[in-house]
């Protein structure tokens, strides 16, 4: 297990395992006093470990900015991923910061990332918040190659926040990941 950081009391830190059928990294913080443990991520499909070291700054950020009383925020974010860390960059950050800036209460909030590349968010109720679906491609242009198209994490922090204010369906590129999920 490697330390990261260290915010007051809270411990951040990156750990990998791996068998035959799958490796899984996972990064977590926890209350170093009680043990309690506060944030986690995990990815699985065989990434290694440095990208949890790559991503543990995106932590850092989103807790020293929103997270003013830290204990009083305990969520688990699961990620299941196949490939695209820029993508999932933009797409943890995206959703991390439009959620916050909206204004919307997150508690008991869940984001799924469906099979058919649509991303939606549904409150404690089951009831959907907003959606996003993937159609940034053109018809003769190659969606495997998502690193020439994706969006920039501001371009899809914009989107998502006019999504949720105006409630409007728009048009996003392909999360190249296949599912996340979201409480708090």
């Amino acid at each position: 297990m490697l330390n990261l950081l260290k915010m007051k009391h809270v411990l951040a830190a990156a750990s990998c395992k791996s068998s035959s059928s799958e490796a899984i990294a996972s990064i977590f913080l926890s209350d170093d006093r009680t043990q309690t443990q506060i944030f986690k991520i995990e990815w699985h499909e065989g990434n290694h470990a440095r990208y949890c070291l790559y991503y543990a700054s995106l932590l850092e950020t989103f807790f020293s900015r929103y997270c003013t009383d830290i204990y009083d925020r305990k969520f688990i974010i699961r990620l299941w991923i196949s490939s695209g860390t820029k993508v999932l960059e933009c797409a943890i950050n995206a959703t991390m910061l439009a959620i916050f800036d909206s204004g919307i209460s997150i508690s008991d909030i869940f984001v799924a990332l469906q099979q058919d590349d649509t991303l939606r968010v549904y409150n404690k109720k089951d009831e959907p918040v907003f959606e996003l679906h993937d159609e940034i491609f053109s018809s003769s242009e190659d969606k495997s190659d998502i690193s020439k198209k994706h969006l920039t994490a501001k371009e899809i922090r914009q989107k998502m926040i006019f999504e949720i204010e105006n409630k409007f369906t728009f048009k996003l590129c392909t999360f190249n990941f296949q599912y996340l999920e979201l409480f708090y």
